[in-house]
Order: C-alpha cells, then sequence, then structure tokens
C-alpha cells in the first residue's frame, strides 16, 4: 500500500470522515497493514490517528488505538506546532473532528504539561484570528453589482473553548504556572471570549471561565477578582457619562460573563470579608445596566450571596425598591430582577420582615404614578419567576391587582401586567390553579365590560402556564374565550381574540404555529372552519402537538365534525385519527376524549362513505390512544348497531368501525369475536346479516395481512350468504368476496383463498356457484396481475350486478401470460383443476351461472380450444368424477360439458374418448365406473347414430358389463346408458342386451357366482338382477315378455320368487297381464311350503310374494285383489284352509306395504279378510286378524258410515247361514287385537257421524260385543264403556239412542263385574233413559238395568229410587217402564233377595195399590211386580199380603174388573216367578178359575195367561188343579170372542211346549184327553177364519207332542191318544187321528221354530 493509500484511508474521506462505518473502516483497515507499512504515516497521520483515539465511538476509538500500539507512535512535544497540526485540526470542517481534537490537545498537554503555555497560546491565537468575515466575491460574467457572503468561524471558536476547557485539569502544573496561566486566560476571556456574538461560542466560553474558576478560583482569587471588579469598575464609569457605544451589545455579553464569574468567585471570599458586601452592592449596581442577560445574572449572583449578607439586607431590599420607580425602564427591570433574587435568597420571611408586599401593593395601587404602577408589576414578576410555587399562598393577594391593570390607561403597565401574568401562570402549580381559575371565571361573569376585559387577560396569560397546568386549564379556557367571541362589546371580543393569540403564540409545535394565523380565524368565524382544516390537513407534522394546540384544535375539530359540509367532515376525523400519534402524553387528550369520541361517533354511520371510513378510522385511533377506560363499551355500541333496527348506512359505518377497534384490540379480540360474527350473518333477521356481513369488507380492509389465518372462515361464510334471501346481503358479501380476492394475492396467501372458492364452485346452491365464480374470476386475475374486479355483466334483476366497477380493463392481459404466471403461483395441476371446473360451469344448468361463468372463462382464456387440448385430461377426470356425483346439478353440467366437447371437437375425439371411457371401467372407484357410464350416455347424446355406428360393439358391451356391476350407482347409471343407447338403436339395444341378462339370470339360479356353466362364468343373480331392474324402469313392456313367464313358472322356486321380489319395483305398468299367472304361483308355493312344514321357506315365499305385491301399480289392483279374495271365499279346500290363509296373509301384507289408494277394493278386501273369522284354527286366524286390520287402516274416516254398514253386513255373513244366525262366537273377534282394528272407526261414527251412522255405529258396537267372548272383551271394556255412556248421554234420535242402550246391555251380559267402574255412570244414564218418550228405548233401558243390577252390590238405592218415581209419576207409559225395571230387576232371584225387608214392603204396598189402576199397562205393571215379589216373602209375610191383595173379592170388589183382573195377573207373575206357594188349590179355584168365568173378556185372557204359568210352573197343591185348568181353558177355546180364543190357543201351545211331559201325562187319560183335546178338534172344525184355525192346528200338534222326537213315533203316541180319545169323544179323535195322519206331516221345521219363538213362559 502507497503512501498515498495511506493518507487517503486517513483523510476526510476516511478516518476523518463524518460516517461512523467509514472511520471504522479505515483505521481497521490500517490494523491489518504492516507495522512498516504504517510507519510510512505522514506526521498528519500520526496526528490524525492520536487525535482518533478521543472519537466519540469506542470501536473507532479502540481501532485507532491499535493502529498507534502497532506503529509505535508517540506524541510529540511539539504538538501544538502547525507542523504536527493538532491544534489546526480544530477548524476542521466536521464536528466530530473538531470535539475529538479538543480532547486530543488536552491529552497531549497530560503527556506533556510543560507545553502549557505554548499550547495556551496558541489556542487563544487561533480564537482571536478565527472571527466571521465578509468577503467579496468575483463576479461572473453577465453579473451586475457586487456579490459577496460572510464566512462564519463560530464552529472553530466553540472548538477552542472546548479545549480550554479539557485543558482545566493540566494548567497547574505548579502554582506560579497556574497564576500566570489563569491570569493570562481571563485576561482573554474578558478581552475576547466574552465579546463572541456566536452564544454557542460564547456559552463554551463562559462553561470554560466557570471550570477555570472551580478549579483554581480559590487559590488565585486575588488574582482574578481585581481583574473583574476593574473591568465593572471600567463599566460603571462609561456609563455614568452617559456615552453611547457602539457595540453596545458586545460590551453587555462582556458585563454578564464578568458578573457571573464574579458572582461564581464571590463564594470563595469568606463569610465574615467585608468584601462580600462589597460585592453584592457592587452587583446591585450593575443592576441598572439595560441589558436582560447582565440583570439575570445579577439576579442569579446575588441568590447565593444573599446568605453571607444578611445583616446589610434591608439596605439592598429598600434599594431596590426605590428603583422600582426609577427614571429609567431598565432601573425599574433591574430592580425587580434584583428584589427577586435578594428575596430568594434570603427566603420567603423576607416578604414580611421588610413590607415588600404592602410596598408593592401601594405601588401597584398609586394611580399617579405609572412607572410605580410598571415597577410592582415587574416585581410580582421576578419574584414569581424566582420563588416558583412558593409564591403561590400570595396570588391571592396580587391576582385582584393583576385583573385591574389589565385594562390599565398606560401602555407599559397594561404590557407589564401581561408579562406578570405569563409569568405567574408559567409557574404556578396544580394548586395554584384552584386557587387563580376560581377568579379568573367568576371575574369573567361579571356583568361589568371591563372586569370581563381584565379576566380576558388573565385567561389569555394562562397560556403560559407549564405544559402539565396548561393541559388541565385549556379545557375550561378555551370555550370561555370562544363564548366571549360572540360578546357584543367590541372590546371584549378583541381582547378574546388577543387571548386567544397568546395561546397560539406559546404554541411549541412549528406546524400548529405556523397555521395559529388560520386556526385564531376559524374559532373567531365558523365560516373559517373548512379553511383551517384544509391548512391542517395538507401540514405534514414532524413535531408532536403541545397542550395549547390541542387547546386550540379541539374546538375547531369539534366544528368540523359538526359541519354539514362532507368534506369538513371528513378533514376532521382524518385529523383526530391523527392527533393520538401526534400527541407526546395521550393524558393530554383526556379532557376532550369524551366530547371528541362521542362527535366521532355520530358521524361513523354518515350518508358519505368517505366520512365513515375516516371516523371509523378516527374511533381505533382514539382507542389505541386513550385506552378501553376513555372509551368503555364502545365495542358494544357497534355491535348493537350492527344487531339493531338500523339502516343500511348506520350498519356499515358501524361495521367499519368494528373493524379498526379490532384492529387495536388485536388478534386475541378478532379470535374471541370471530364466532359471533359468524352467528351474526346466519342470524333469522336480515338486518342483523346484513350489518355483520358488512365486517367481511371492513376487516380484511383493515387488517390487510394480518387478517390471512382468519380469511378461509370468512370465506366459506361469504360463499353461504351468496345464496342469501336478502338481496342486500347478497350483493354486500360479493363485494367482500372481491374485496379478499384483490387483497390476499401474495404467494404465501394463496392457501387461505384459492382452496375455499374452489370448493365454492360446486356448491349446490346455484346462487353461491356463481359468486364462486365471479369472486374465482377476479383472484387469477389479480394472481396474474390484472388488478380489479372482472367484470360480469349479469341478466336483469339479478343482485349480484350490484358488484364494484372498478377493473374493467383490469383483466386486459395475454391469456399465455396470465397462464403461465398462475401455473407458476398456484401449480400447473390446480390451475388446469379450476379452469376445468369453470368449463363445466359453462354448461351449468343454472343460466345465470353459466352465464357467469362464461365471461370469467372469456376473462380468462383468449383461445379456448387451445385452452381445452391443454388442460383436457384433468377436465375429462373432472367430467367423469362430476358425472359421478350425487348432485343431479353437477351431473347435468358435466354431460353437457362432455356434449358440448364431443359436438365442438367432432368424430377426432371420439377415437380418444370412447376407449378412455372403455378403459376406466376396469376401475376398483366405483365413483369412477359411475362417472364412464354417464359419460358414455352424454356421448351417445352428442354423437348421431352413423358416427356411433364405428363404436357400437364397443359401447354395446361396455353398457352390458357396467348393467351387471357389482356397485348398484354404476348400475343405476349404466341403465341411463341404455335409455341412450335405445333411443338411438331402438329394438337392436334389446335385442342384443335383454337376452343375455335374463340367460345370465337362468344360469344365476340354483349355482354359485364363479361357478362355470355351459362354459360360460355364471354372474351373482342379485347383479343381474340389479342390471335387469335398471333397464325395466323405462323399457318394463319390451322386457316382461321374455322376463315374467321364465320367473313364474309352476312350480315357483326361491330363486324365481327372490327374483320377482328384486325387480318388483321397476315392472311397470305392463305387469297388470300377469298378475294372476304370478300371484297364483305365490299362493301355490305358500300353501306347498304350509303342507310340507316348512315354515323357513313359506316364510320367504310369503316376503316375497309380499314385496311383489307391494308394488303393483294402480292398474294391476284390481286384478291382484281380485285373485286372492277369488282364492279365499272358494268354498274348495275348506278342510284345510292353507291356500286361503295364504292368500290372507298376503292380503293383509299388501294392505300393509302398498302405497296406493285401494279405497275400491276394501269391502273385497275387508270381506275376504274377515270371511277367515270364522275359522277356529289358530294359524288361520293369525294371518286374518292382521289382514282385517290392515285393510281398516285404509279406511277414510269421512267414508266411516259406509264401512261401518260394510261391517255390520260382513258380521251378518259371517255368523248366518240362510238367514239364520249360526255363530253366537265369532272366533276371529277373541284373537288379541281384533276389535282394536274397529275401534277407530266405530269411535268416528259414533261421535262426528251423522245420527244414522251413529246408530250403526252403536249397533255395530254391540254386535261385535255379542260375538266376542267374555275373556276376551274384558281387554276392551274400558276402551268401549266409556264412549257409549257418554253418547247415551247426550239428545239423540230413538234409533240412535236404543242401539247404545243395546251395545251397553250386551257389555254388561259379557262382561257385568269389569264394568263396575262405570256403574255410577250407567245408573245415571238408566235412569235418564227410563223417561224417554220412545217405548222400546224405556224397554232396552230395563233390560240393561236388570244386568246392571245382577253386579251391583248397592240394589236398594237403585230400587228405593224407582219405587219413588213409579209412586209419583203421573205419566202412564213412564210409570210402567219404571215398574218393569223394577219387574227386571227383581226377576234375578240373588238380586231380588238383596233387597233390604223394609223397602220390599214398600215395593209391595205400591205395586199391589197399582193392580187395580185404570191404566191397563200400569195395572198389569203392578199387579206382575206384586206377584213377582212374593217369593222373597216368608210364609208370615206371604199369608199377610196374600189375605190383603189376593182373597175372594169382596161384594164391593167384585163389581171393579179392574181389581179382579190384577189379582189374576198376580197369580200368574207368582207362579212364572217360581212361587209355589200360590198353587194352593183355595187360591186357584178362588182366583184363576173363578176369573175364567168372568163377563169381561180382559179378566178372563188374564186368567187364562195366569192358568198357563201356574200349568208350567207345575206348583199345584193338588193335581186335579191343573186339569179343571186345563178344560177350563178347552172350552175357551170355543168361545165367541176371538181374543179369548186367540189366548186360549196360546196358552195351550205354550203349555204344551214348555211342559211337555206334564202335559203328556195328562192327556194319556181318556178323560183328560176327551175334555181338552175334543173342545180344541171342534173349534177348529168350527173355525173359518184361517189364521185362528192354524194355531188351533199348532195347539194340538204341540199337544200330542208330535214335534218330540222321531216322525214315526211322535205319529204313533198321537194316533194312541186319539183312539183312548175315541171312547169319549168319538168324532173329536176321528178329526184328530185324520189331522195326525194327514196334517201334522206336513208341518215343517222352520214353522215349529216360528211357533216356539213366539211362544212365552
Amino acid at each position: 500500500m502507497s503512501s498515498e493509500d495511506l493518507q487517503l484511508l486517513l483523510g476526510d474521506l476516511g478516518g476523518l470522515s463524518e460516517v461512523v462505518d467509514v472511520r471504522l473502516a479505515s483505521f481497521n483497515a490500517l490494523v491489518m497493514r504492516d507495522p512498516k507499512v504504517l510507519a510510512k504515516l505522514s506526521v498528519r497521520g500520526v496526528c490524525v490517528t492520536w487525535m482518533m483515539q478521543y472519537d466519540e465511538d469506542e470501536y473507532v476509538v479502540r481501532a485507532a488505538q491499535r493502529v498507534w500500539r502497532l506503529a509505535g507512535y508517540s506524541i510529540p512535544g511539539s504538538y501544538a506546532s502547525p507542523e504536527f497540526g493538532l491544534v489546526k485540526m480544530l477548524s476542521h470542517a466536521q464536528p466530530m473532528a473538531r470535539k475529538a481534537a479538543g480532547s486530543a490537545v488536552a491529552g497531549a498537554l497530560r503527556l506533556h504539561p510543560k507545553s502549557i503555555s505554548e499550547t495556551v497560546d496558541l489556542l487563544t491565537q487561533l480564537f482571536i484570528t478565527s472571527p466571521d468575515e465578509k468577503v467579496q466575491l468575483k463576479l461572473e460574467p453577465g453579473e451586475f453589482g457586487e456579490k459577496s457572503e460572510i464566512i462564519y468561524r463560530g464552529a472553530t471558536r466553540q472548538a477552542v473553548a472546548a479545549a480550554l476547557t479539557a485543558c482545566v485539569p493540566y494548567v497547574g502544573v505548579t502554582s506560579k504556572v497556574a497564576r500566570e496561566q489563569v491570569t493570562k486566560l481571563f485576561e482573554f476571556f474578558i478581552a475576547h471570549g466574552f465579546k463572541d456574538r456566536n452564544d454557542y461560542a460564547w456559552n463554551t466560553v463562559l462553561e470554560a471561565a466557570l471550570a477555570y474558576i472551580e478549579r483554581y478560583g480559590q487559590k488565585h482569587i486575588e488574582a482574578v477578582l481585581p481583574m473583574l471588579e476593574a473591568h465593572l469598575a471600567l463599566n460603571r464609569a462609561s456609563d455614568s457619562k452617559g456615552k453611547k457605544k457602539k457595540n453596545q451589545e458586545v460590551e453587555d455579553r462582556v458585563r454578564e460573563g464578568v458578573v457571573i464569574c464574579l458572582g461564581s468567585i464571590a463564594k470563595f471570599i469568606p463569610a465574615e470579608s467585608p468584601k462580600v458586601v462589597a460585592v453584592v452592592r457592587q452587583l446591585i449596581e450593575m443592576l441598572e445596566t439595560p441589558s436582560y442577560d447582565v440583570q439575570v445574572a445579577v439576579a442569579e449572583c446575588l441568590v447565593g450571596l444573599m446568605p453571607n449578607v444578611r445583616d446589610d439586607a434591608k439596605e439592598f431590599v429598600d434599594t431596590c425598591i426605590t428603583n422600582l420607580s426609577g427614571a429609567t425602564f431598565g432601573m425599574r427591570k433591574g430592580a425587580a430582577f434584583g428584589l427577586g433574587g435578594i428575596i430568594k435568597g434570603l427566603g420567603l420571611d423576607a416578604l414580611k420582615e421588610y413590607g415588600v408586599l404592602a410596598t408593592l401593593t401601594k405601588m401597584v395601587t398609586n394611580k399617579k404614578d405609572f412607572k410605580a404602577r410598571e415597577g410592582s408589576l415587574f416585581a410580582y414578576e421576578r419574584l414569581f419567576a424566582m420563588l416558583g410555587y412558593r409564591f403561590e399562598p400570595f396570588l391571592l393577594h396580587v391576582l385582584p391587582h393583576l385583573l385591574k391593570c389589565f385594562g390599565d390607561s398606560a401602555k407599559d403597565v397594561r404590557k407589564a401586567t401581561q408579562d406578570a401574568s405569563r409569568c405567574i401562570m408559567a409557574n404556578v402549580t396544580s394548586n395554584g390553579m384552584k386557587i387563580v381559575m376560581p377568579l379568573v371565571l367568576r371575574a369573567l361573569g361579571d356583568v361589568k365590560w371591563r372586569t370581563k376585559l381584565e379576566s380576558i387577560g388573565l385567561l389569555g396569560a394562562m397560556a403560559h402556564c407549564s405544559a402539565e397546568q396548561l393541559s388541565n386549564a385549556l379545557p375550561t379556557i378555551i370555550p370561555r374565550l370562544l363564548g366571549a367571541l360572540s360578546d357584543p362589546h367590541e372590546e371584549i371580543q378583541r381582547a378574546a381574540r388577543r387571548a386567544l393569540k397568546q395561546i397560539g403564540d406559546v404554541i411549541q409545535n412549528p406546524e400548529i404555529r405556523a397555521n395559529v394565523p388560520h386556526l385564531l380565524a376559524a374559532l373567531a368565524k365558523p365560516q373559517n372552519t373548512n379553511t383551517a382544516l384544509t391548512k391542517l390537513i395538507s401540514t405534514s407534522f414532524v413535531h408532536t402537538i403541545d397542550t395549547p394546540s390541542l387547546a386550540l384544535l379541539v374546538p375547531i375539530l369539534m366544528r368540523g365534525l359538526r359541519d354539514r359540509n362532507v368534506k369538513s367532515k371528513q378533514m376532521a376525523a382524518q385529523i383526530v385519527g391523527s392527533i393520538c400519534k401526534l400527541v407526546s402524553d395521550t393524558n393530554d387528550l383526556v379532557p376532550y376524549s369524551k366530547k371528541l369520541i362521542e362527535q366521532v361517533k355520530n358521524i361513523v354511520p354518515d350518508n358519505s362513505p368517505a366520512v365513515r371510513k375516516v371516523a371509523a378510522q378516527a374511533l381505533g385511533s382514539l382507542y389505541a390512544g386513550l385506552g378501553d377506560g376513555s372509551m368503555p363499551g364502545v365495542m358494544d355500541q357497534m355491535l348493537d348497531v350492527l344487531r339493531g333496527r338500523t339502516d343500511a348506512v348506520e350498519r356499515s359505518g358501524a361495521a367499519l368501525a368494528v373493524a379498526h377497534l379490532l384492529v387495536v384490540m388485536g388478534s386475541e379480540a378478532v379470535n374471541k369475536m370471530l364466532p359471533d360474527i359468524l352467528d351474526g350473518v346466519r342470524d333469522e333477521n336480515p338486518s342483523v346479516r346484513e350489518g355483520f356481513a358488512n365486517l367481511f369488507i371492513t376487516l380484511p380492509d383493515a387488517f390487510g395481512e394480518k387478517f390471512v389465518p382468519y380469511v378461509p372462515n370468512v370465506l366459506k361464510a361469504i360463499l353461504t350468504l351468496l345464496n342469501d334471501k336478502s338481496v342486500e346481503v347478497r350483493s354486500l358479501v360479493l363485494n367482500a368476496g372481491h374485496s379478499i380476492a384483490s387483497i390476499y394475492t401474495a404467494t404465501n396467501q394463496i392457501e387461505s383463498v384459492l382452496p375455499t372458492l374452489d370448493n365454492g364452485l360446486l356448491d349446490s346452491a346455484w346462487r353461491t356457484r356463481m359468486g364462486a365464480c365471479h369472486i374465482m374470476g377476479t383472484y387469477l386475475c389479480n394472481l396474474a396481475g390484472a388488478k380489479g374486479t372482472v367484470v360480469v355483466p349479469m341478466a336483469d334483476n339479478d343482485d349480484m350486478n350490484d358488484g364494484p366497477d372498478e377493473g374493467k380493463e383490469g383483466a386486459k392481459i395475454t391469456s399465455s401470460k396470465m397462464h403461465n404466471v398462475m401455473a407458476h403461483k398456484i401449480g400447473m395441476k390446480r390451475r388446469d383443476r379450476i379452469l376445468a371446473t369453470i368449463y363445466l360451469m359453462l354448461s351449468d344448468g343454472n343460466s345465470m351461472v353459466a352465464n357467469t361463468s362464461w365471461r370469467v372463462w372469456k376473462a380468462l382464456v383468449v383461445n379456448s380450444p387451445a385452452t381445452l387440448t391443454s388442460i383436457f385430461p384433468t377436465l375429462i377426470n373432472k367430467i367423469i368424477k362430476s358425472l359421478a356425483s350425487n348432485d343431479d346439478g353437477e351431473q347435468h353440467s358435466a354431460g353437457q360439458a362432455l356434449g358440448g366437447i364431443v359436438t365442438k371437437m367432432g368424430v377426432a375425439v371420439l377415437k380418444t374418448i370412447v376407449p378412455l371411457l372403455q378403459s376406466r371401467l376396469q376401475s376398483d372407484d366405483e365413483a369412477t365406473r359411475r362417472g364412464v357410464c354417464l359419460g358414455l350416455r352424454e356421448v351417445m347424446r352428442s354423437t348421431s347414430r352413423k358416427r356411433l355406428a364405428e363404436y357400437m360393439p364397443e359401447l354395446i358391451s361396455a353398457v352390458r358389463d357396467a348393467l351387471c356391476d357389482e356397485a348398484e350407482v354404476v348400475r343405476s347409471a349404466a341403465g341411463e346408458a341404455f335409455q341412450t343407447l335405445h333411443s338411438i338403436v331402438q329394438q337392436d339395444a334389446i335385442d342384443a342386451i335383454v337376452p343375455a341378462l335374463v340367460g345370465k339370470l337362468a344360469k344365476a339360479g340354483g349355482a354359485h357366482a364363479g361357478d362355470v356353466k355351459d362354459g360360460e362364468v355364471v354372474v351373482d343373480s342379485e347383479l343381474v338382477l340389479g342390471g335387469i331392474q335398471q333397464i325395466l324402469k323405462s323399457h318394463s313392456r319390451l322386457v316382461l315378455p321374455f322376463l315374467i313367464p321364465m320367473l313364474s313358472k309352476r312350480p315357483l322356486t326361491l330363486f324365481s320368487a327372490n327374483a320377482l321380489a328384486e325387480l318388483a319395483p321397476v315392472l311397470g305398468n305392463g305387469f297388470y297381464r300377469y298378475v294372476e299367472d304370478v300371484t297364483m304361483a305365490f299362493v301355490e308355493a305358500i300353501e306347498r311350503e304350509a303342507l310340507s312344514n316348512n315354515a323357513p321357506r313359506r316364510t320367504e315365499f310369503v316376503n316375497h310374494g309380499a314385496a311383489v305385491n307391494a308394488h303393483v301399480r294402480e292398474d294391476a289392483v284390481h286384478a291382484l285383489v281380485a285373485t286372492l279374495c277369488e282364492v279365499v271365499q272358494n268354498p274348495s279346500g275348506k278342510g284345510h284352509a292353507h291356500d286361503k290363509t295364504a292368500a290372507v296373509e298376503l292380503i293383509g301384507r299388501f294392505c300393509k306395504e302398498t302405497k296406493l289408494d285401494i279405497t275400491d277394493n276394501i269391502e273385497n278386501l275387508l270381506t275376504a279378510s274377515m270371511m277367515m273369522f270364522s275359522y277356529s284354527e289358530a294359524h288361520v286366524l293369525k294371518q286374518a286378524v292382521p289382514a282385517a286390520a290392515a285393510v281398516m287402516k285404509h279406511v277414510k274416516k269421512e267414508q266411516a258410515a259406509e264401512y261401518i254398514e260394510l261391517l255390520q253386513s260382513i258380521l251378518r255373513e259371517v255368523t248366518h247361514e240362510n238367514g239364520e244366525q249360526v255363530l253366537f262366537e265369532l272366533p276371529g273377534l277373541n284373537v288379541r287385537g281384533a276389535l282394536k282394528s274397529f275401534y277407530p272407526l266405530l269411535t268416528e261414527g259414533l261421535v262426528k257421524g251423522n245420527e244414522k251412522t251413529k246408530q250403526l255405529a252403536a249397533s255395530t258396537m254391540g254386535t261385535l260385543v255379542s260375538l266376542t267372548a267374555s275373556t276376551t272383551l274384558m281387554t276392551y271394556v274400558m276402551v268401549l264403556t266409556g264412549p257409549l255412556i257418554r253418547m247415551a248421554s247426550e239428545q239423540f234420535s230413538e234409533g240412535v239412542k236404543l242401539a247404545i242402550l243395546q251395545a251397553l246391555r250386551l257389555l254388561l251380559v259379557k262382561c257385568g263385574p269389569r264394568v263396575k267402574a262405570f256403574f255410577s255412570a250407567l245408573q245415571t244414564t238408566f235412569r235418564k233413559a227410563l223417561r224417554h218418550k220412545s217405548k222400546a228405548v224405556r224397554d232396552e233401558t230395563v233390560k240393561g238395568l236388570a244386568q246392571m243390577m245382577k253386579h251391583n252390590p248397592r240394589v236398594d238405592n237403585v230400587v228405593q229410587d224407582l219405587v219413588n218415581q213409579a209412586a209419583t209419576e203421573e205419566d202412564a207409559a213412564i210409570k210402567v217402564s219404571l215398574l218393569e225395571g223394577l219387574i227386571a230387576v227383581t226377576a234375578d232371584k240373588p238380586t231380588g233377595k238383596r233387597i233390604s225387608k223394609p223397602l220390599l214392603g214398600k215395593l209391595l204396598n205400591t205395586s199391589g195399590d197399582l193392580m187395580s189402576h185404570k191404566h191397563d199397562d200400569v195395572r198389569y205393571a203392578g199387579a206382575t211386580l206384586f206377584g213377582s215379589c212374593l217369593i222373597f216373602l216368608d210364609d208370615n209375610e206371604l199369608e199377610s199380603h196374600v189375605a190383603k191383595r189376593l182373597s175372594a173379592d169382596s161384594s164391593a170388589e167384585k163389581k171393579i174388573w179392574t181389581t179382579r183382573q190384577g189379582k189374576v195377573i198376580a197369580m200368574g207373575a207368582a207362579a212364572r216367578a217360581g212361587e209355589a206357594r200360590v198353587g194352593e188349590t183355595k187360591l186357584v179355584e178362588g182366583v184363576v178359575l173363578n176369573s175364567m168365568d168372568d163377563d169381561n173378556v180382559n179378566v178372563v185372557t188374564s186368567a187364562i195367561t195366569a192358568s198357563k204359568n201356574i200349568l208350567i210352573s207345575g206348583n199345584l197343591s193338588d193335581p186335579m188343579d191343573g186339569e179343571d185348568l186345563l178344560e177350563k181353558m178347552a172350552e175357551l177355546s170355543k168361545s165367541t170372542s176371538d181374543e179369548v180364543k186367540a189366548t186360549t190357543v196360546k196358552a195351550l201351545q205354550a203349555y204344551a211346549y214348555y211342559a211337555g211331559d206334564d202335559c203328556k201325562a195328562k192327556l194319556s187319560a181318556a178323560s183328560v184327553s176327551s175334555v181338552v183335546l175334543g173342545p180344541l178338534v171342534e173349534a177348529y172344525d168350527a173355525e173359518k177364519k184361517s189364521d185362528p184355525r192354524y194355531e188351533m192346528k199348532m195347539a194340538l200338534f204341540f199337544l200330542l207332542q208330535y214335534h218330540v222326537g222321531e216322525q214315526s213315533v211322535a205319529e204313533k203316541k198321537a194316533l194312541s191318544i186319539c183312539k183312548k180319545m175315541a171312547s169319549k169323544n168319538a168324532s173329536a179323535a176321528k178329526a184328530l187321528a185324520s189331522m195326525v195322519k194327514k196334517t201334522f206331516p206336513k208341518i215343517t221345521e222352520v214353522e215349529i221354530k216360528g211357533i216356539a219363538r213366539k211362544l212365552t213362559r
């Protein structure tokens, strides 16, 4: 390295560079050199190396020290010489070099202390020879006039002074040397140093002088002090002559420096020395110097000296107070400075001790002498300035004077007042402000304008408070000053403007200070607000905003925020948002925060989007600066707006605010709130969804890259909301999607966006697909560099046309470049997949989606054929996958796309597609195989038959194989392909595929999949069936002729049955032709398995048959039902009933599983099912009952009447033969659940039907009850009885009432004990029914009551009630029914025996009283009741009642035929009831026989009936009485009264029928037969009327017992009686014998039963 290089490294561009790194690098480079090389350095290089060891950077210092050590340099003693150049370096251009040079000089002096004199001389000489000077410059050609510039060398002088300061420790080598050098230096300071006009240099000189005084002053005070005093004395002498000096400013600087030095050195004077007082006196004299700096310096010096001259303090205080009224301004000002310094030095007690405040008060109130007033104000100012907060207690004394002086007539006084106020306010503390503020504000509210004026002045002075106090005070001051601007008094207005200007004057921020005039103008006049805001917004702030600035800004900002002008609001909000960043302490904002925040929140929902955005940003900035403490609940308030009933503008603003608040709160707050946001967009209220959807626009914009982790979830929500019902919500989220697509395009952000959009393209909702495609287009364009939004003009009325308009030219970028960029960023495979998806969407089933995707495709692709060729493999895979999708829309799109490819690209593409699709059929993925089948379908659809001819074998083979695929979804798709193939080649498709499949199916029967049969591998029958199913779905009529004959061949195999069941769902409409054959095949198979007792196989056949039946179409239902019903109703096969059982089971399964309307067939189905109810075999009933229940489920409620009647008819048909009931209990009804199936229908008819339906329902219910076993009915008692009782209590017609009562009676008969729970309700029901107007109803009630009382333990209650009613009832018909009820109750002996004796007596008395009633029915009922109750009496009781009621009639009673009849009726009733004691001869003769001779026909007929009852009962004490009764009855057969004859004949018939043995015994005697049979034969011969003759014939028939036993035997016995009778009455015997031989054999069994049914005991 050459010496020149070394010099360069240590030159201005290297070691002396202003850049630290350059300096360090330079010395590091030298360190790497050989020390021999370093030896080549010049003297200047050595100088620089030494100097840089004092660099301000420690690393440079270390590097320089290493170079110094390596080179072995040493500092020469002549370091100060010009040749070495170290002192000269103090004049270097770089501040760093000058500073280092000063320290280096001191360092050299430390090593060579003997060079002190030379060093000081050189330094002082350099200072003196470096003045600022004006130089003349040479003019350039063409210039006129003079050209000059000033060269400033203050930096050199400052560096010299700094070097002198650094040399302080090394001056005092010896005391003598130190004295010499200190003296020399102070001479230099006074003569040259203190005269420097450069403030930095002067201050550095002063620091040097004070440093020397501090180090050497005490030792050498006698040398320095006289010099200072001499100079001051010289100055005083000069001032006393009043000479005006040219360089007064320079002299003042020297004087200030000397004074400061004097004050500094005076502290070394002993306290007891009189010299101190002299110095103080000298300083006070210097106060008259009209120099502020001198006076300040003196005051500061006095503070330290006053404690040492306390004894002479009063002199100094008086001098200062006197000078406060001095002649000159400088004297008064200096006196104030001096007084302040003295009091501060002496302490606050001096104020009182020397009466300072009292004196000042007199002066300030001296109206005659303005100088006194001004001086006192100067004193107040300096006292507060010097004493600070310690003077605050005296503010209460001072402030009133200040307020008055603001309006003083003397300008100088007003100026002094302002200065004093500023000083006070600049030093006031918070406690002091508490004293000041109330006084000032009270004065401001005064009615006197001058007082207001004074207070405004003081308010303006408050601008000079400390920053802390000012920040606290200004929020109070500024509004009051603003209020004063509108005061009517012009002076007050001017004062307010001045006060505001004062506040503006103390502003420290340069940018605000420059705009103060505009701010004040805006405060004064609102119309200037916009101008002020414009100035502020255009200002670039580089300094922090201080408190006064805020005080001026905030009112203007508040006014701007309230302004109607959009621009003003926008600017104001923007400034508010920036304030928090510009203030040094955000606490300064706190006083204004509440109003600012409220006003910003007010414009968040502004109509202007720009204002809303800026306001939201401002709110976020305020939150960031002030924190949650100043803005509690602001987030909740914004969220409430989003949830509330607000308009779109308010919601938009709130969303912006939420976004910017979340930015401040950070990611943790976003994580916490995101679930709430996602819940908000799913809210039921569309306005709430719209509000939260706004966040999807604002959050990404506000967060930028920080929002990336949340993008996937947000995009998913956006895609979902694209399908929202609300147009506004859809529009918002589409814009949000475009926003995200435009923001997050960086490579590391792609995975947050693209997968979600990719999924959205395949969404089932068309709006979602359309929006996702739109957003995807925008995203891809932005990825490729085409910024903006892909414009997709939508069809009219589509809400998604509201997307952003920007970016209309955004997509204009070459396709190849775009594709290359996309491939680079997202990968080739992903690019191809996305483009393939968009291409598929061109064929979307929704035209809106197709239109959108077409425009996106055009935006992304310029050359479609080339692009399709490029993405062809991916596209085909995508098409196959989409075709295999379960989504119909996706399938449609893929099919259309494939068809479009084939159509556009022609035959050439078939060569690729068909083999490709055929090969994919071998894929293991069933979805792929399904897609292939659908692809084949689309290929065939899109190609003509002529073009397909070449590929037809491959296509047929592929379809045939696919039809037998193991996956159902593949077979289904193959079926669709087959349909397309058939539409092209018609019957050829059937011929090529169907026979082959049927053949495979035939081979599969009885073989296993994989077996080889006839040289062919057997295919699983289930798969073949699946393929056939697919063909049957569309071509059943063409396939069935091949299929059904094979499968229904008898005997039906289980394989065929299973095949039929599998194919049943798709057999189609043509199956009705084969229903009968198939059904009979199943019935026979089921019967076959039943006979062989193979239950499992039978069950399988049943299940398969049911499956076939369940899928028959409407056209086949009638044939199916007819076939099954015919089997059931066929009389043949009744022995085993297995075929009927099979048929009825199939009926049940069909009705249970079919979904068809079988209303028209219900009659046949129900009849067939219930016909089987008569079978007692359990296996039959097991199928019949469920079948009937299944049929009943198809009965519609509205057709209840029709089906109830049908049910009644069926029950009659099942239980009757030839009109006669042959079944009194139906086995099927005893099966569990049988009755339950009919109950809903009957209840519906009973409750909701019309009168006829109700009657029919009740009647049918009774029929079912009568045909059901009691044990079975027990389960249904509660269900059946309740509704019947409820209906019985309502008002219905006679028929309905009668049917209900009959049903209730039957239930009581069958299940009496189980009905106990209803006895109370039944008693009430029967009690009401006994009073019904219908006799039939009453009679049925009587029967029901009798049945109930058999099981009711509380007999007396019912009997008592009936007896009471019967006794008092006036209506004869009802009275009769009541009596009949009692008769029915007592007819049951166990029930009668439970009647208490007293009640029985009452019953007999009541009925006995009615035995002679005038009403025939009442009389008959009363007598019958009386007679039937006698059986319950003991002998004594019987004798008493007989004697009372049945004894021989008195003469009076004989005249009353009703009495006579009643007795006879009672006798007959007693006999019928089984009371043997009434058969005594005296009663029979006295009552019955005599009554048969009565002249009243009614009595006679009643006596005949009583005789019949006595004879039938056989309870006669004398047998002869019976013969007498018969003889008498026979005689009456010839009576002239038809009624008597008829009654007699009927009585004889009943006697002969019911007492056959007694009759036969009696008639065996000739004497009896002749007197009984003879008269009857004679009457028969004499009778002309056919009916009486017929009855007489039947009486003879029964009397001869011809109806008993074999006919021949009966005839023989009858002829025997005739023979015996002939001896007494030959003619009658002969006639009777003729009847026995000729007439009796002709009497049929039906006639006998008919007569027998009419006979009663």
